[in-house]
C-alpha cells in the first residue's frame, strides 16, 4: 500500500537524521511540514556548512534561539536564506510555523538542486500541457514547478484513478510523508546513496 511505501522513505530519512520524531515516539507522517522544517532538511541534506551569525538575522520571527526537541533550528534556516534557497514571506518575514505549501517546496526544491529554471510566461504553455490546475500555481513559482516536474523529483496526481489528466495541486500543504519522499528522491537525484 501507498502507506508502507512511504513508510520506508520515512524510516531512511529517519535513521540519516535529516527528520525528526513529531513527538512522543511518533512520526507525524500525516502532519503538514512546516516552513521552518522544511528548511532545516534542506540543509541537512546539502551537507551544506552552517552559515548564521546571531546579531545579523535575515527574519525577525526566526529568532536565534535552539530549542530542545524543536523541528527547525535557526542556524539552519539562516543558512538556507544565506544560500538563496529560501526567501521570506515578506519583509523579514519566513513564517516558520506555518504549512509548506507545494509551490513553495517546488521552489526551495529546484534552487537547492540548482535546477535549470525557466521564465514564467515562456513556461507558461508547457505547465499548462502537463498539470490540468496550471493557473493555480502562483506566476513566480511556475517554472520551479515545472523545473521539478522535468526532474521528476516532484509529481503531480491523476485527477481521478485511472485518468492521463494530471493536477498539481499547488497550494496543497505537503505532508511529512510526502516531505520524507521528496527528500529521498532529492538525495537519489544528488548521488547520497
Amino acid at each position: 500500500s501507498s502507506d508502507l511505501f512511504a513508510r520506508n522513505y520515512m524510516n531512511t530519512i529517519y535513521a540519516k537524521g535529516i527528520m525528526k520524531e513529531r513527538g512522543g515516539s511518533v512520526f507525524g507522517a500525516y502532519e503538514n511540514i512546516t516552513r521552518g522544517e522544511f528548511a532545516t532538511m534542506i540543509v541537512r541534506i546539502l551537507d551544506l556548512p552552517l552559515n548564521y551569525s546571531d546579531n545579523e538575522l535575515t527574519f525577525n520571527d526566526v529568532p536565534a534561539m535552539s530549542l530542545p526537541n524543536a523541528l527547525w533550528d535557526y542556524r539552519y534556516i539562516e543558512t538556507a536564506a544565506r544560500a538563496g534557497i529560501v526567501s521570506g514571506m515578506g519583509t523579514r518575514t519566513f513564517l516558520p510555523n506555518a504549512y509548506l505549501t507545494r509551490e513553495q517546496a517546488a521552489t526551495i526544491v529546484a534552487r537547492a538542486l540548482n535546477l535549470k529554471v525557466g521564465d514564467p510566461d515562456k513556461d507558461w504553455s508547457a505547465l499548462s500541457k502537463s498539470f490540468v490546475d496550471a493557473g493555480n500555481v502562483d506566476y513566480y513559482a511556475r517554472p520551479y514547478v515545472l523545473a521539478v516536474a522535468k526532474a521528476k523529483i516532484m509529481n503531480g496526481s491523476p485527477i481521478e484513478e485511472g485518468s492521463k489528466q494530471m493536477v498539481f495541486n499547488p497550494k496543497a500543504n505537503l505532508s511529512r510523508a510526502e516531505a520524507a519522499v521528496l527528500a529521498y528522491n532529492i538525495m537519489t537525484e544528488l548521488k547520497k546513496f
